[in-house]
């Protein structure tokens, strides 16, 4: 399955209004971004989880927030926070959001993770009651795995150049310190631990962000933050529970689909942002996928990897690299209005984004 979108072929702009975030270096999209900027780390030992030989483990915990909370209301107490953000910045000054027209896109946990509860009808009723979106006209659940993100915002930009939404929010909050999902990635051989050096630290984080049309936007008034620009998805069938050759085709695949579709060269990002995060096989899959993006000549737009400051966040990944972007692009933390997006999910989802700025300047603004 491979797909993408055309967005800088039609009339409409499909823009960003509002972003939250809540992660371990910064509850907020002021502090989270410029952390990740500055290196700032915050690991810590995994309280009560040994290996079954005795190795421990470090994780990228939300403090202040998650503290003493498990399942979904650990989910809970980061999703909304960040929801409210988003929305305060949707609407501070400006005309009000007209929810009753939007959709709500939350992206969760994959269903192969064994997690330690369900997040179920009662947890999303008061999700929505308590981020003060009830009135909402849909919702919908959005289970992928690390490009999870990806699927929710090809699904909004549909929706809004279709004119079958005014508004998306599109969310995802996820943990991976609970003991289930640290015992399954033990099990699997995933977790960094004294004893494994090639694996991954867990984390937690919940990010927001508001969709709309340029034009909703603009008569309401709203200050526009950036720019969606395009999105490309494509599977890699060689995942990392498969016993097939890793060629790598899957994410340059859909790499090079928002490229194409945006008629944007590879030399025209300045940044990426992504989900490599210290495995083996995500290291392998974008070294061979570089060779399939970037020639000789073409300099490799530069990288950054956040799971180095707030741990490996999962189904909350696109969402919270797609919130640092438009920070990125509005602070000149990459000293361009183009940047590209990427992850991977487990079980063979390759998910890109290109976001830009709504300056003038960059490659998608008018």
């Amino acid at each position: 399955m491979n797909f993408s979108h055309k967005n800088n072929q039609i009339d409409e702009k499909v823009v960003i209004s509002g972003i939250g975030m809540v992660t371990p270096v910064g509850h907020d999209s002021i502090m989270a971004p410029a952390s990740i900027n500055a290196g700032i780390s915050r690991f810590n030992e995994i309280p009560d989880f040994v290996t079954q030989k005795g190795a421990t483990s470090v994780g990228s915990f939300v403090y202040g927030i998650t503290d003493d909370r498990s399942g979904s209301d650990r989910l809970l107490s980061m999703a909304i926070p960040a929801a409210q953000e988003a929305l305060f910045m949707a609407e501070e000054f400006y005309d009000d959001l007209n929810i009753a027209d939007g959709i709500l896109f939350l992206c969760l946990s994959p269903k192969e993770r064994p997690i330690y509860e369900e997040f179920d009808q009662d947890d999303m009723k008061d999700f929505l009651e308590l981020a003060q979106i009830e009135k909402i006209s849909s919702v919908e659940i959005v289970k992928e795995g690390h490009s999870a993100g990806v699927i929710a915002l090809s699904k909004s930009m549909s929706l809004l150049m279709e004119r079958k939404a005014k508004v998306c929010i599109i969310g995802g909050v996820d943990s991976l310190v609970e003991y289930p999902t640290l015992a399954w990635l033990e099990e699997n051989r995933r977790l960094k631990t004294d004893d494994r050096p090639h694996g991954f630290i867990p984390g937690e984080s919940a990010a927001f962000l508001v969709l709309e049309l340029e034009s909703t936007a603009k008569q309401r008034g709203a200050q526009i933050l950036g720019q969606i620009l395009n999105i490309g998805y494509s599977i890699e069938e060689a995942n990392i529970f498969t016993d097939k050759p890793l060629y790598g085709t899957g994410l340059p695949k859909s790499i090079n689909l928002a490229l194409n579709i945006s008629n944007l060269r590879i030399d025209e990002i300045n940044g990426m942002i992504c989900d490599l995060n210290g495995e083996y096989y995500r290291m392998k899959e974008w070294s061979l996928a570089q060779s399939r993006i970037i020639d000789g000549a073409s300099p490799v737009p530069q990288l950054w990897h956040p799971a180095e400051c707030i741990g490996d966040v999962g189904a909350a990944s696109v969402v919270v690299f797609a919130a640092v972007a438009v920070v990125g692009i509005n602070s000149g933390y990459f000293g361009g209005n183009n940047l590209l997006v990427w992850c991977s999910s487990d079980m063979g989802g390759r998910g890109s984004v290109i976001l830009t700025s709504y300056s003038g300047n960059g490659a998608g603004s008018a």
